[in-house]
Parts: structure tokens; sequence; C-alpha cells
């Protein structure tokens, strides 16, 4: 039992703690060590492997070009100047009486040397326009020697991909063929030998074609330097454009394409095939593209390059592979001596706790004693905030605490009443001012409605006595019968205007509607006021929208008509609309080439019964903008007004989304 007690004491609870913690610690820095260890050694692998795919692919792209630069060299020998000569003038070159034989002889001679000094070289040809050899050299002679071929073992070679291609070719450029098995007659020769070929075409003065230059590389012979560049655990892969193998740690599985068999690198490394074929299998241009793969066996790093300069398509992949584990091997040594040292500081940090331990618990036994004494709850608790040292402070701040808490209570309790009050204000208030903005709408309503009324009684009079009794009055009398019909009918205007004022959205839901559609219609209802102005209506490619469509039908139209009556002397009123999308909403524009409006005056005109012309000048009532800036505001927008490219006012608005 006390044993039992001495494990549940408060040094045991720190001290059991702390082992843990440094049991807990050291594992994860051995863990953080033995990762980071893996992933430099990684890092490392990976940084090789990139390293070595460049220096191949910097390696292999040199032996091409400088196949590519012979070939292009071998185009401006003389021997082939002298044929041309000797062709055009009966066999004979007229510069030095050499024959055709001889020439043709000088460059079999040229080129024999040429493949007695690159090794990597298969055979040299020149073929004629009409695709025959004249003079081919290859190593398959005895013991692979150089050898000129005779007459009767020259081919047709005008059915060839290359000589197609090359003859074709401007001058100056050179062809490379796809890396392929070297054929001889049609069949694949023994034993296999891959090759590239490189064509130039030849034209004489006239700029006809001549012949086509071919050089067959062995592309054995630079595959096997390549493999001097890597080192021996790292595996090195070359395919083609397609994927298929050109060379592979295992010889056989190379060139199967050309047996009609597949052997490719998407099958071995099926993350491989962005590389060379879309998701729909089409094949793709990945030049100058780079990938790696690191996975829990391999690295793998490969690397597109373009080994012909004339084609998009011919691309090779150069791909270097390495065994992850063995990469990892060394770790096993590391965690090994870790494990060594993380035991030795377990031992000396279990022997200091026990000491350090009784130590630091000693105040706080005290402490637990003194409240255990005195039994105090969690809300009201009588600490020892006199008793010495770390403990005395703990209990004093402890006790300061709870008093700052306690307060801090009191304030978010009144702060969460207030707020409570202010909400039901503004509640209140909300309310109040939906009340008074509906009994403002019907003041408005039947003010209007009853204003018409005896002003509809005063005008029919009015209008009956200038009828009947007009030839009993004076000049006078009829021209103040005349100011009272104009007044009556202003003031009936004003009531129309106001009682459709305040009936703008009432009851009005938003639905669709198709502004480029609204606007036409509108423009065939101004059609005679357009045609009388002699001016025009311009809008494109208008949105569909969700809003009040009559509310939107007068709001367009007011404005439309305000373009055409503040219109020049003398100038055509343009008319032009446009829409922006903005964020959540539409904003339009409705310019025109008017008097325009000043800057002072921006703000009043959408005011109602405002006006900024008299009369007699232009007639009107002063509520279109307000009604315009009363249905813009009800669709969640603004409307303002600038001056435009013209000269004229551009009225600008926002509809909000719905």
């Amino acid at each position: 039992m006390a044993f039992w007690k001495q494990l549940n004491s408060i040094r045991w609870r720190i001290l059991a703690p702390m082992v843990l913690l440094i049991l807990a610690s050291n594992f994860v820095v051995l863990s953080s060590t033995i990762d980071q260890l893996d992933e430099q050694l990684v890092l490392s692998l990976k940084g090789d492997l990139n390293s070595e795919t460049d220096i191949v692919s910097v390696q292999l792209q040199a032996s091409i070009r400088e196949l590519m630069r012979d070939t292009a060299w071998l185009r401006g020998l003389p021997p082939i100047d002298g044929m041309m000569r000797a062709e055009a003038n009966g066999g004979i070159d007229p510069l030095d009486n050499s024959t055709l034989q001889a020439w043709k002889n000088r460059l079999a001679i040229i080129y024999s040397e040429m493949l007695s000094a690159k090794p990597t070289r298969v055979q040299i040809r020149y073929l004629l326009a009409d695709g025959h050899e004249l003079v081919r050299i290859d190593r398959f002679g005895p013991n692979n020697s150089v050898r000129v071929v005779p007459v009767d073992e020259l081919q047709d070679k005008s059915k060839r991909d290359y000589f197609l291609e090359a003859k074709h070719l401007p001058p100056g450029h050179v062809y490379l063929s796809a890396i392929n098995l070297n054929r001889e007659n049609g069949v694949i020769k023994q034993p296999q030998q891959g090759v590239i070929r490189a064509a130039t075409p030849v034209y004489n003065d006239e700029g006809k074609l001549h012949g086509v230059i071919v050089i067959n590389e062995s592309v054995d012979e630079i595959f096997n330097d390549l493999l001097k560049l890597v080192r021996p655990s790292h595996e090195l892969r070359i395919t083609n454009a397609g994927g298929e193998y050109l060379l592979h740690p295992e010889p056989h599985k190379a060139f199967q394409f050309d047996y009609g068999e597949r052997s490719n690198i998407v099958d071995d490394f099926p993350e491989l095939q962005p590389l060379f074929f879309s998701e729909g299998g089409t094949p793709v241009n990945a030049l100058e593209t780079e990938f790696e793969l690191i996975s829990e066996k391999q690295i793998v790093v490969a690397k597109s390059i373009n080994h012909n300069l004339l084609s998009d398509s011919g691309h090779l992949t150069v791909v270097l592979s390495a065994d992850t584990l063995a990469a990892l091997s060394v770790r096993q040594n590391v965690f090994q001596r870790n494990a060594y040292i993380i035991t030795l500081t377990l031992i000396v940090a279990l022997v200091a706790g026990l000491f350090v331990t009784r130590y630091i618990t000693a105040p706080i036994l005290q402490m637990r004693r003194s409240i255990s004494r005195r039994k105090a709850n969690l809300f009201d608790l009588p600490l020892p905030v006199n008793a010495p040292g770390e403990t005395g402070e703990l209990a004093q701040a402890f006790s300061e605490l709870l008093t700052k808490l306690d307060q801090r209570q009191a304030n978010l309790e009144s702060e969460i009443a207030e707020r409570k009050l202010a909400q039901e204000q503004v509640e209140s208030n909300v309310k109040k001012l939906s009340e008074a903005n509906a009994e403002l709408q019907q003041f408005n309503y039947i003010a209007s409605h009853d204003l018409q009324e005896p002003l509809r009684t005063v005008k029919s009079f009015v209008e009956l006595l200038q009828k009947n009794y007009a030839d009993a009055l004076d000049g006078n009398g009829q021209t103040a019968l005349r100011f009272i019909i104009q007044s009556t009918t202003r003031m009936q205007e004003l009531i129309f205007g106001l009682l459709n004022y305040s009936r703008i959205g009432v009851d009005a839901p938003r639905v669709e509607v198709d502004v480029q559609s609204l606007l036409g219609s509108i423009s065939q209802d101004l059609a005679a006021r357009i045609a009388e102005k002699r001016g025009s209506l311009e809008f494109h490619d208008m949105p569909v929208i969700r809003a009040q469509a009559t509310e939107v039908r007068m709001l367009f139209q007011n404005l439309i008509s305000n373009a055409l009556k503040f219109s020049r002397d003398g100038v055509p009123p343009v008319v032009k609309i446009f829409a922006t999308r903005i964020d959540k909403g539409w904003q339009f524009c409705v310019s025109d080439n008017g008097i325009g409006i000043s800057e002072e005056h921006r703000e009043r005109i959408f005011l109602i019964f405002q006006r900024l012309h008299r009369r007699d000048e232009i007639e009107g009532t002063g509520i279109g903008l307000a009604h315009c800036k009363k249905v813009v505001e009800m669709h969640g927008g603004k409307i303002w007004v600038e001056t435009s490219t013209d000269g004229g006012s551009c009225f600008c608005l926002t509809i909000m989304d719905e």
C-alpha cells in the first residue's frame, strides 16, 4: 500500500512525465534525425540522378549535333561540285578534265577516311536525285573493315523515309531520322545495330536537286559512351517519342518495336505516361520536360530532349533510376548509435530527477496540506497567500486572478444586458420606420388621388367657360382662362407623377428581364420622337437580369426620353447604352451628346420636383429622375451622372443581383 502511495505522490507524478518526456523527445529527435537523414540521402541520390541525367542528355545531344555538322560539311566537298560539272559537260570536268568516275573515286576516298576516323559511323552514302545510291562506304568488309561497296550491291533508296524527307529540305538543312535498327535490302542486319541517319540535300547551280548525302550513325557506340558516365548502381534507359526502349539494362528489351513487339517504359513506370501520352492515349510533345518519381523502392529522373531540330515530335527521353533502399542502408548504423546515447541519457536523467523532484515538491506538499485543512471549494478557495516562496506567490496570483475573473464576469453580464436593450430599441425603431413608410406611401396615394378630382372639376368648368363664353370675354379674360387650363394641366401631371412615384415597386416581384428585348420595345415606342429629332439609339449585347419589369422599363424610358429632350439645337441626339458585369450585379450607362449637366447640379437633379430649366423652355414635371433614383435604390443599386465622351451627360446606374 505504501509503495502505491509513493507512486501516486507528487514527486513521482513529476518524475514519471519527465522520464516519458525524455523518452518521447529522444524518440522524436531520433525519428526526426532518421527522417532528415532519409530525406538528405534521397535528395543526394536525386541530385546525383539529375546531374547524371543532365550530363547524359548534353552528351547525347552533342553526339547528334556533331553528326549533323559532319553531314552538313560533306555537302560542300569539291568532288560533289566536280561530279555536277562533269555530268553537265558530257562526263568531263571542264576545269581540270577529270572524269565523272575520277570525282566519284575521290568522293569515296574522303568518305572512307571519315569512316575510319569516326568509329561510331556505320555508313556514308551519296544518293542521286532519283534515290539510287551513287557512292556507299560502310563497315561491312572483312572483320568489320571499311569498304567501298561495289556497284552491283548499290541499292534503290527512293522509298525510304529519310530520303523522301531530305529531298524536300531547303539548302543547308539537315534531316535526322528516327532511331531504329539498321536494315539492308529491307531486312534487319545481324547482329542488330541501332542507327540514326542524318541526311542533307545537294542542289546544283540551277537550284535543282542533284542528290542526298546520308550518314548512318551507330547509336550503340553512343549509348556505350553514355553508360560510362553513369554510376554502376544507377540504371540508364533511353526511349523514343513513343516510350519504346532504345536502351535498357536488359539488352533484349531494346528495339522491340522493330520486330512488331511492345517494350514500353510506360508499362514499367506508369507515372511517366504524361511524358508520352495524354489521358486519351494521344502522343504528346514533351520537349525539354523533366520528371521526378520518388517511391519507397526507386527514384526515377526523366528528361525529354529534342534530337531532331526539324521536328517537334522527334524527342528522346533519358531516364535514370536507382534503388531507394540501397541508398538508405546507412541509417541502420545511425539508429543503433543513437539508441545507445538515448539509453545512457535516460539513466542519468532518472537519477538526477529523483533528487530534483524531492527539492521541488516540498513546498507544494506544504501548500496541499494547507488547502486540505481549509477544505475550500473552487469558487471560494482560501489559499495560503502568506506562505513563503513560490507557493505563496502562486496562491496570491491565483487569488488575484479569481478576483479579476469575477469582475470581468460582472462587466460581461452588464454589457450583454445593455446590448440586448439596444437591440430591442433598434427592432422597435425599424418597426416604427416600416409603419411610417407604409403610412406615408398610403398618404401619397390618397392625397394624389383625392387632389385629382377637384382639379378635374375646375379644369372641366374652365374649359366649358372657354367653349361657351369665350366670345364674351376680352383678350385679358381669354388669356386668364388659358393660364388656368395650363396650370390645372401641370398640376394634374404633377399629381399623376407623384402618384406613380408612390406606387413604385408596390408588390412587384423580380422576374427575368431581357434588357436587350426591353430596350428594343422602348425604341419602338419612342420611334416617332427619335425620328422627329433625327436621332439614334444604340445598344448591343444587353444582359438578362432579375428585376421588377415595369419599374425597369420606366427607368430606361425616362433616361432615354431625357436624352432626346435635352439635346443641343441643330445636333441630332445620339443615345448609347452600355452594360458591364460588376460584383454581384450589373452597371448600365446611358450616354448622350446633349447639353450636359454642370457638376454643381448633379446631386440636386435626383430630388423630386427639381428642374434646371423653365417650363416654357423645356417641358417636364421634375419627377422623372427622382423616379429613376427610387427604382435603382429598390434594386439595391445607386445612380449618378457624369460627363460623356461626346460632351453630354452619361447616367450610370447599378442593379444588384437578387
